[in-house]
């Protein structure tokens, strides 16, 4: 894979490399991170910036490396070192160039490092900017793309096209993208504990929730007032009934004084229903569309005035003119008037084209004699439309059916038809673009195959 170019003068397509660069030996990828392995993921070297890819991240890029007197190619793998081991290596030292593997970022640089004057210039001046910083060339106070321009070319030895080894070195030390891993997350923030509630002493139920409130005191009899039975002969004091909300009891103790109400919960309301939602009104029926009216024939029009064609839409008048191949550009017919004297036009042809079939038919039933002793007139506009042609068009000759002077060397790929010559088809592309045999419709030139004869 070398040129047999020498030094002086470089091939081009290719950028160009200044000499093997430092090789940078990892146990990793430096564009992804991942650990190299002898069996699936080998390195590669880079040949401009020296470090080390897999050959997922070194991509497809390639320079030329140029081949010195004392080192042959740079070249390693099997079948390098297998050559290498019986003398197979033919190619000449000292001349030529060597296809090296350059990484994706790097062949970004080189391409501008390789590109002409009128290249640069075409570039956007983020990519110029970019390509200084990174080889670290100073452009001492540019006001216009021109001046980062020149500042390329000027950085550039003109006889080997390459940068200095300086701005070479700087880019391989500050400017090659390296893997950064993903910072690590933050550490989980202690929850702060809290206290566990502790047992209470004494009489503990484990089915009751201990409260913020303590709990209710216990019935204890009235210690002040202890209860005396009545005398004899003497009545316990019937008390009225005192009106109590819905529900609620009033207990007594034994002294008689009154200790506290209990209402009774209400009843449970059942729970409501949601209200069941509206049913959404039905669309509106869209009305069916009226059915196309069908398309006349030529025939039907031939006994009807030209009032009649008024009566029909637009869209049956376009449709007559269609299937008739007659080419109408409604870009140019915008009133509906044009494209019924079109049509009228179409009309009045096949008037004639019939009468003039009917008169044939009465002269070879007469023995060849014109009734009338004349045939059917044919119209001035007729003979103003009409050209001379010629001698009709013979395919078999081999010659373009519509000029009739060069060779047919292309045929349309729909019909099989071998009838057009080169500046022919070009003519009939740009106006109707049909085979001049058949009126097959050509979509695009590519329909066109070229045929060549012995």
């Amino acid at each position: 894979m070398s040129s047999t170019a020498g030094p002086s003068a470089p091939p081009r397509g290719m950028p160009i490399l200044s000499g093997p660069p430092p090789v940078v030996e990892s146990d990793n990828c430096r564009a992804c991170g991942k650990q190299f392995n002898p069996l699936w993921r080998r390195p590669h070297s880079c040949g401009h910036c020296g470090y080390q890819y897999c050959s997922a991240c070194l991509g497809d890029g390639q320079a030329l490396m140029p081949r010195k007197a004392d080192s042959g190619s740079r070249s390693s793998g099997p079948l390098a070192e297998f050559k290498a081991a019986f003398s197979m290596d033919d190619r000449p030292a000292g001349s030529g160039y060597d296809v090296e593997e350059v990484c994706l970022h790097c062949l970004g640089m080189l391409q501008v490092t390789a590109a002409s004057l009128n290249m640069l210039r075409a570039l956007p001046l983020k990519r110029l900017k970019e390509y200084l910083a990174a080889y670290g060339i100073e452009c001492m106070g540019p006001r216009e793309k021109e001046d980062f321009v020149q500042a390329v070319v000027r950085a550039k030895n003109p006889s080997t096209g390459c940068l200095s080894p300086d701005a070479e070195n700087h880019y391989r030390r500050k400017s090659v993208p390296k893997f950064q891993p993903p910072p690590a997350p933050p550490p989980p923030q202690p929850q702060p504990q809290q206290p566990r509630p502790t047992r209470p002493t004494g009489n503990y139920n484990p089915y009751v929730s201990p409260g913020p409130y303590p709990p209710p005191p216990q019935y204890m009899p009235n210690q002040h007032n202890p209860y005396r039975p009545p005398p004899t002969g003497w009545s316990v004091p019937q008390y009225a009934p005192q009106p109590q909300p819905n529900g609620a009891r009033q207990y007594y103790t034994p002294d008689g004084s009154q200790q506290h109400h209990y209402t009774r919960p209400p009843p449970p309301r059942p729970a409501q229903t949601p209200p069941r939602p509206k049913p959404a009104p039905s669309p509106a029926p869209v009305p069916a569309r009226p059915p196309t009216p069908p398309i006349p024939t030529v025939l039907s029009l031939v006994s009807l005035p030209k009032s009649y064609l008024s009566s029909l839409t637009v869209g049956q008048l376009k449709g007559i003119l269609y299937e008739n191949h007659v080419k109408v550009d409604f870009k140019q017919v915008l009133e509906k008037d044009e494209v019924i004297n079109r049509v009228w036009e179409l009309v009045q042809d096949e008037r004639h084209r019939l009468e003039r079939q009917r008169a044939a038919e009465e002269a070879e039933e007469n023995g060849g004699v014109i009734p009338n002793g004349k045939m059917p007139e044919v119209s001035s506009e007729e003979k103003q439309s009409k050209v001379p042609t010629g001698p009709m068009p013979d395919p078999d000759r081999g010659l373009c059916i519509v000029c009739q002077d060069a060779e047919a060397t292309l045929a349309v790929v729909d019909c099989g038809h071998l009838c057009m010559c080169g500046d022919c088809s070009d003519i009939i592309m740009a106006t109707s673009q049909e085979c001049p045999l058949c009126r097959t419709r050509i979509v695009t030139k590519q329909r066109l195959i070229r045929i060549y004869r012995p």
